[in-house]
């Protein structure tokens, strides 16, 4: 009988291993390539960081690039800005790591199988 509850501890440990998995996500800021070229079309690049050449720094969400400027949504009320092109040093778009979350992942998942093995 004691095979039933060891069981049910398996799949318990499991089903959290895989949803740690799942919800493991690292994410870094890269340089968007070709933010100094001009380009005849949009680009829609969702959340992304806009280092001026001034210095300053604009977390923007919703951002579009477009062959002339830099458009997001940015500051404490979510203003929209418009950025010249001209003005815009780089670009850098938050994106997910796929390496370091399956990492994470994995080493969830042998922490969780260490631990739920001792009983």
């Amino acid at each position: 009988m004691t095979g039933a509850p060891n069981a049910h501890r398996l799949v318990r440990h499991a089903c959290a291993a895989v949803s740690l998995a799942l919800a493991a996500s690292c994410s870094v800021w890269r340089p968007q390539p070709g933010v100094g070229l001009a380009r005849p079309a949009t680009e829609w690049v969702g959340h992304a960081r806009a280092l001026l050449r001034d210095g300053t720094v604009l977390d923007l969400d919703d951002v579009s690039i477009s062959a002339d400027s830099i458009v997001g949504l940015g500051g404490a009320t979510h203003t929209r800005f418009s950025l010249p092109r001209s003005d815009v040093a780089s670009v850098e778009v938050q994106r997910t790591e796929g390496s370091l979350t399956l990492l994470a992942g994995v080493l969830a998942t042998l922490f969780l199988f260490a631990v739920g093995g001792r009983g």
